[in-house]
């Protein structure tokens, strides 16, 4: 009987470790799953979902505290070109390094997203617009003085940013819209440039993004 219940004992044990395990390991599944949802997987970056979780999020906070926010749209010049003469391939490895070397002009409480294609979105929290384009300048410094002889790309790499800065009653949505309006009209004056929207027509027209 008593090597019965230490039998028993150790049934139990074992199987309540097993019950653990599995359960650690739903968790890291699970865990693996939500990052998967809020990532973009070809550059590791927050994807279109998370960048406006965090979007909506930090207005809200402005709404309240009403501290510095801007947003920066960033555009890969002439990426069609590219990919019609480098191919796919090259095109996907040159939007992994513009990554790479965008994140690295950051600040470390900065949100840098892939809206999607070659557009980049960065959400810049204590940041007016001087300071917002500022650190736009930075970045595209930083790409355009940059060898992509890594992944056969000998040609100059620019981008075209366009700055918004937040004002009160305004939305997530409006304040990517400005952006992006600063962004085009930066491609309309000649690319490899930074706008902010503040020194644009506000009577033109937005486009969907």
């Amino acid at each position: 009987n008593k090597q019965n219940k230490i039998y028993k004992f150790f049934v139990i044990i074992f199987i309540a470790l097993i019950f653990i395990i599995i359960f650690f390991r739903q968790l890291n599944v699970r865990r693996k799953l939500i990052q998967l949802a809020r990532t973009d997987s070809l550059t590791g970056l927050l994807n279109r979902n998370a960048l406006f979780e965090h979007g909506y999020a930090m207005v809200s906070n402005f709404n309240k505290v009403k501290v510095d926010l801007s947003v920066l749209l960033l555009d890969l010049d002439n990426f069609k070109k590219i990919n019609d003469e480098y191919g796919h391939c090259i095109g996907d490895q040159l939007l992994q390094e513009v990554a790479v070397l965008v994140n690295e002009a950051m600040r470390s409480r900065d949100i840098f997203a892939r809206l999607g294609g070659e557009e980049f979105v960065a959400l810049l929290p204590y940041a007016d617009n001087n300071k917002a384009k500022a650190i736009a300048q930075r970045i595209n410094d930083k790409v355009s003085q940059h060898r992509f002889s890594a992944v056969d790309i000998n040609e100059k790499v620019t981008l075209s940013i366009g700055v918004a800065t937040i004002e009160a009653n305004i939305s997530f949505e409006n304040v990517l819209h400005r952006a992006d309006l600063a962004m085009y009209q930066a491609k309309a004056q000649g690319k490899n440039r930074i706008l902010s929207y503040q020194s644009i027509a506000t009577s033109q027209e937005k486009r969907a993004i």
